[in-house]
């Protein structure tokens, strides 16, 4: 079961359910650890599906991106992250005086088609959220939900690996009218999870039941360790600096130039 920190579930479904008088989640910008991160994904980093649909970035004000009259579209951002990250979380940040319409936002996932494939998209169920007020700017925010970064997966369940990408869609207008609304961006809070286990073990000194097994096969299944050798991996022999630096080089893909 997904386990989210009280502080950070409650304010998520508080701020799905009163909209912009909640208060987001608090993350650090993105860092390493187990924390939960942040990603903020600006409104410059939006891109119209129509580029004929007039629009503006007010840099000199809000900094957020508004259709001009009542143009209205849809705008869509790359979402970038690391290997295996846990999505738990997405917070809108919208400006939105228009009563009759809003904003909405869709966290999507895309075929990258080769070979013969069709290409196809899908909605990430739990990325959706939005704006429910009208009143000017707010932020709306999903429950949490548990949504596994992967660039690589199989997308059609057909046995074999797709390349996909994601990305957050944003319906500015819903089609109809689009003034008195604004995009200011889109966080989204993650956390870095380890591999999960596989079924069998790859040492004989580190079986299934033991207390490590999860993190030793993380660091296998990565290459950065091979073990110590004859089918072993000697989880209760110290490590020496060489080894440290080893480990430490292969994981964080240290590289100097000359």
């Amino acid at each position: 079961m997904l386990q989210v920190r009280p502080s950070v579930l409650g304010v998520l479904v508080l701020a799905s359910a009163v909209g912009a008088r909640a208060t987001p989640p608090g993350a650090v910008a993105e860092g390493f650890g187990p924390g939960d991160q942040a990603l903020h994904i600006g409104a410059l980093e939006f891109q119209p599906q129509t580029p004929s649909v007039p629009y503006t970035i007010d840099d000199l004000g809000d900094g957020y991106l508004h259709p001009i009259g009542t143009a209205n579209g849809v705008w869509s951002a790359p979402l970038r992250l690391p290997a295996g990250a846990e999505i738990f979380g997405i917070c809108l940040y919208a400006y939105d005086a228009n009563p009759s319409t809003g904003l909405n936002l869709n966290l999507f996932l895309s075929r990258l088609a080769y070979g013969g494939q069709a290409g196809d998209s899908e909605f990430i169920a739990g990325g959706v959220v939005q704006t429910d007020w009208d009143f000017g700017y707010g932020v709306s925010c999903t429950p949490q939900f548990s949504h596994i970064f992967r660039d690589t997966q199989d997308y059609d369940g057909d046995g074999f690996a797709d390349h996909v990408a994601y990305r957050l869609r944003v319906v500015i207008g819903a089609g109809t009218d689009g003034s008195n609304l604004g995009l200011g961006g889109v966080r989204v809070f993650w956390r870095r999870k380890p591999s999960p286990a596989p079924a069998a073990a790859s040492f004989n000194d580190v079986p299934t039941g033991h207390p490590f097994f999860q993190f030793v096969e993380a660091l296998a299944a990565s290459g950065i360790t091979a073990g110590c050798g004859n089918g072993n991996f000697c989880p209760n022999t110290a490590v020496t600096r060489g080894q440290l630096a080893v480990f430490l080089t292969k994981a964080l893909g240290l590289h100097w130039p000359y």
